[in-house]
């Protein structure tokens, strides 16, 4: 996903998958705000029927079974819900979906599960037939005991960092975060700014209980493996898109 077409600034197409990540995290806010100016205090917003079409070059990961391009768009619109933290509903999951018709529906392919991609031998794999899962399938705070403040995930090295404010009203109530044995099959490693964590591989879920004394701001890391945050740093431009927690607010 690397030409865009946006929405914002004087020269409207989009070059590189950061810039158009970047933009669609802009028209997302611009969504945002206007649930925000309704009624006194505003209302929840919620983005429907977001996702992309699987039949890119008319089919050809459906004869090469390459589906890197559709794993980048995807990957793409979810960063972009990320970053704008903004929750959002997949278009679509249709179970009958194949690569001859599609959904089956007004010659449209978006389904994120085909009877097709099922292979030989996986009929019993929980992900079988699954699209695209690398980049839709991804860790993201489920509850927060305060206000999320940045939400990041890298589908390369399966690192996740949430940065929140914790309410000072909250005093017993964990942070939730989802942690799909999809990225995860083993458990993660675990960076915490302060407090302590429960990681339970039973529910996908990870505990993280903040210590309101250390400070307002509190962060949270996943990591897969032995990979270090030095190595993360480095290979994803790091200081630029998980900045330091000592930022005030």
């Amino acid at each position: 996903s690397w030409v865009g077409v946006g929405r914002t600034g004087v020269f409207p197409i989009k070059f590189g998958q950061e810039n158009i990540v970047h933009d669609y995290h802009r028209q997302l806010l611009a969504l945002k705000k206007c649930g925000r100016a309704l009624g006194d205090s505003g209302v929840p917003s919620l983005i429907g029927e977001i996702g992309i079409p699987f039949d890119f070059n008319d089919g050809a990961a459906y004869l090469d079974g390459d589906f890197s391009l559709q794993i980048s768009a995807m990957d793409t619109t979810m960063q972009a819900l990320d970053m704008a933290l903004v929750s959002a509903t997949l278009w679509n999951y249709s179970p009958d979906n194949s690569n001859l018709h599609g959904d089956g529906w007004n010659g449209e392919d978006l389904s994120i599960y085909s009877l097709d991609q099922v292979k030989p031998g996986e009929e019993k794999d929980l992900f079988a037939g699954g699209r695209a899962l690398q980049a839709i399938v991804r860790p993201y705070v489920m509850r927060c005991a305060g206000t999320p403040v940045l939400m990041l995930f890298d589908i390369i090295t399966r690192v996740f960092y949430l940065r929140f404010v914790h309410d000072p009203e909250i005093t017993e109530a964990p942070t939730i975060v989802f942690v799909p044995l999809y990225q995860y099959p083993r458990e993660p490693r675990v960076q915490i700014s302060d407090g302590n964590y429960s990681y339970s591989p039973e529910t996908q879920t990870l505990e993280f209980y903040h210590n309101a004394s250390a400070g307002k701001v509190h962060t949270l890391m996943l990591l897969p493996g032995v990979v270090s945050v030095l190595s993360f740093a480095k290979e994803t431009d790091a200081p630029a898109r998980v900045p330091s927690k000592n930022v005030e607010l």
